[in-house]
């Protein structure tokens, strides 16, 4: 028999920036030249805060992207950034392995706030140039945001991305006191008999279950009886 529920928490983890820390980066736009297919510049302003200009009303260009270059590659198990974007923007992030391959994922969110995002080394939906086999060779040479024609209501527009960051492997996920909730949820125990799983970008240990949902939106804990 199995049982299941999902545990719907607010309960986010911040991770540690220990990869990224000290690490000389500098932010550029992939225009005709760097990436066929692209248009945009980008701008820091005083906060850091990197501001992607784009403009498809007289351009052929399917994208708009902008790469944030590392000048020391990293080993990396998991990037971290805040972008804010117009409501119906689609977007690719991902990174640029050793081999130059670029490896990306869509981000999906129909508002125009802030939104922070994670995005983990292992299952990408987009892949050109390099190795070309959709795996990841480290180290990380590069940081990359994309922005698609496809969708916008108005072809010139601007997007901004904040606080990238690196995780390392092997480093530990330190909870935001300031962004958690700590809530009880009554589960029955089954004795030795059971078995608990979870399944998602959490963790449960000793009967406390911890969720990071900047990452997933569903986090799913199973139990498993044996007959």
């Amino acid at each position: 028999m199995l049982g299941f529920f999902c545990a719907v928490l607010v309960l986010c983890g911040q991770g540690e920036a220990s990869a990224s820390e000290g690490a000389s980066r500098a932010w550029v736009s992939l225009e005709d030249g760097h990436e066929q297919g692209t248009v945009g510049s980008v701008e820091l302003d005083e906060a850091g805060v990197a501001h992607l200009s784009y403009d498809f009303s007289d351009s052929k260009a399917q994208e708009a992207a902008a790469r944030l270059v590392l000048q020391s590659p990293l080993v990396v198990r998991e990037a971290s950034f805040r972008v804010r974007k117009p409501a119906d923007a689609l977007l690719r992030v991902g990174v640029v392995d050793a081999t130059g391959q670029r490896l990306h994922e869509p981000i999906d969110f129909d508002h125009s706030d802030w939104q922070p995002v994670r995005i983990d080394m292992l299952a990408w939906d987009y892949r050109a140039g390099g190795a070309g086999d959709g795996l990841l060779h480290p180290p990380v040479t590069a940081f990359e945001v994309v922005v698609m024609r496809e969708g916008l209501e108005a072809l010139k527009g601007e997007l901004a991305v904040a606080d990238v960051q690196f995780t390392a492997p092997g480093s530990e996920d330190t909870p935001d006191a300031a962004k958690s909730v700590e809530a009880e949820y009554v589960v029955t125990s089954f004795g030795q008999d059971e078995a608990l799983g979870v399944s998602g970008p959490a963790t449960l240990e000793e009967g406390v279950l911890s969720a990071d949902f900047s990452r997933r939106e569903v986090v799913l804990v199973s139990t498993t009886l044996s007959l």
